[in-house]
């Protein structure tokens, strides 16, 4: 956006044909495979053979039909001969008398049996144990009975941004404050270890808090550290700076907050506009610092078993040119 200009000068780079929609005008390209194209250029080719060959039969049929009547006699049936039909009819119809013989030359069968043979690779591709996904309980389902034919071929692939071809989560694991890294990484081949962790991270909680902290989802927790906990005990300028951190996680944000089961109404269930929200206000639930709900221009949180109301006065969207956004509450 031009702001505060008297004049500008613009040069047109692309014009005529070069322009976008002249360029994207052009003929839809094929989407058939490449075994597609070969048996429809195989059987053109049979079809072209067969033509060629009951051709060649009429042609040979006429010209000895017209010549003596020694090969009549020998090769010809005796009441065609005494028929009076002349050498270019005979060969007409020998035209005809070759199309039927020769037509196994075609292979009619082929489609079927290419038919019949992707049937077989879509249900080995069905039950592929590579193909599996272990979380939904899912097998490859293939739409398409073409798709093995794809397979192996794929020259380009073009995508726009991330998540368009691959799952976009964020997953909270580390984090520093003033020059201290907090956050253990646990690997996925790690699951006793994590288990460890939470545990140790939810005793901690409670010595800390000094009564259970209902808000935690121990099960879904991914930052997993309890010497944050030593250092909120202490009164010293880290403690002050990790409780700010928290608190901005908890209150700077525009997620919004669910119970999805009345029976239990501490499990929290956040809805955000990009996963990035929804998992580090996740993480500060886990740690702490809890987000309850929004009401207006209130904000309801829970920090450390103590429940904090903050007044939310202006909130800044998130803009490509200041990188963030900002809330200022009281």
């Amino acid at each position: 956006v031009l702001r505060n200009t008297q004049w500008v000068t613009g040069v047109v780079v692309f014009t005529g044909d070069e322009t976008k929609i002249m360029m994207n005008a052009g003929e839809t390209p094929s989407k058939r495979s490449r075994i597609e194209r070969m048996m429809n250029y195989q059987v053109m080719s049979q079809f072209a053979l067969l033509f060629a060959l009951c051709l060649l039969s009429a042609i040979l049929g006429g010209v000895y039909y017209s010549r003596a009547n020694s090969f009549q006699a020998l090769f010809i049936v005796p009441f065609e001969t005494s028929s009076g039909k002349s050498a270019p009819l005979y060969g007409f119809l020998t035209f005809w008398t070759a199309l039927i013989l020769y037509q196994t030359v075609v292979p009619i069968s082929l489609y079927v049996t290419i038919e019949v043979v992707k049937s077989f690779q879509a249900y080995f591709i069905n039950q592929d144990m590579d193909m599996y996904y272990a979380p939904a309980e899912r097998r490859c389902v293939p739409k398409s009975w073409n798709l093995s034919d794809d397979l192996g071929q794929v020259e380009y692939i073009f995508s726009d941004k991330t998540g368009t071809l691959t799952q976009n989560v964020m997953i909270f694991r580390q984090c520093t404050i003033r020059g201290r890294v907090y956050g253990e990484i646990v690997g996925d081949d790690e699951p006793d270890r994590a288990v460890e962790l939470r545990r140790a991270m939810d005793t901690r909680i409670e010595q800390t808090f000094g009564a259970p902290y209902l808000f935690r989802q121990s099960e879904t927790a991914t930052f997993l550290d309890t010497s944050v906990y030593d250092d909120l005990q202490t009164d010293n300028t880290q403690a002050r700076a990790i409780f700010e951190f928290f608190t901005v996680l908890a209150v700077c944000h525009t997620v919004i907050s669910s119970v999805p089961d009345s029976a239990h109404p501490h499990v929290l269930e956040y809805k955000a506009q990009s996963p990035d929200e929804a998992a580090l206000v996740s993480t500060a639930r886990d740690v702490g610092f809890a987000f309850l709900r929004r009401d207006k221009d209130r904000v309801y949180c829970n920090f450390r078993g103590q429940d904090h109301v903050f007044q939310l006065l202006a909130t800044l969207e998130f803009t490509s040119a200041r990188k963030r956004m900002s809330v200022i509450v009281r």
